[in-house]
């Protein structure tokens, strides 16, 4: 059994997402769906590969979402930015935050490896090694538990 991440006081409440963000959410679920499991590596937020692609969930919404978020490689490592958005402390994080109306903690917990749980108790835990189907039925769920949240 694993047990990476288990603490006693899992959480079982989760704010609403406005409709903008479950919208987004949706878009990077379609794509994700359909991505093949080669050109992702849930393990890294984004890197260059000789391919062209691009690694994780967050790291592909600069292909997804071209408008909003771009690649950063100020700080000589490849990260992922809001467009327009010249602040060098931005990380996938904070984009996710910005992008999917979510709040910061939940945002770095949901696309961070194994952090799935602190998120929410029925949230599925994915690893690195998972594939961007697992990813997007997480993301799924994800979106599952905050429109109960609101209805309880």
């Amino acid at each position: 059994m694993n047990t990476i991440n288990h603490r006693e006081d899992m959480t079982t409440e989760l704010p609403p997402l406005p409709d903008w963000g479950k919208a987004r959410l949706r878009q990077l679920i379609a794509y994700l769906r359909v991505l093949p499991p080669e050109q992702f590596d849930f393990g890294v937020v984004i890197e260059e590969r000789a391919c062209g692609t691009v690694g994780c969930a967050m790291g592909h919404c600069a292909i997804l979402f071209p408008e909003l978020v771009e690649r950063d490689t100020s700080c000589n490592t490849w990260d992922v930015r809001m467009r327009g958005v010249n602040n060098p402390g931005q990380d996938y994080g904070t984009v996710g935050r910005d992008l999917f109306g979510m709040g910061l903690d939940t945002a770095e917990q949901v696309f961070t490896p194994e952090w799935q749980r602190l998120v929410h108790d029925d949230l599925p835990m994915v690893f690195h090694d998972d594939t961007p189907s697992q990813v997007a039925a997480m993301l799924e769920r994800f979106i599952e538990l905050t429109e109960t949240e609101v209805q309880a």
